[in-house]
């Protein structure tokens, strides 16, 4: 058996608690998903970060 290691990095834009309440969004991937929201500021109200992407 090998291990290995892997990370799957996720956004939207959209209110997926509202999805899931709306049965639009699968309630179990919803909870493995949203161990750790992290929520930021827009890119372009970050325009100094921009040149760090390029």
């Amino acid at each position: 058996m090998t291990a290995c290691k892997y990370s799957c990095d996720k956004a939207t834009h959209r209110n997926l608690e509202e999805m899931v309440q709306n049965g639009t969004f699968r309630k179990d991937l919803y909870y493995r998903i949203n161990v750790i929201p992290l929520y930021t500021k827009l890119l372009k109200e970050r325009r100094d970060d921009i040149p760090f992407f390029l």
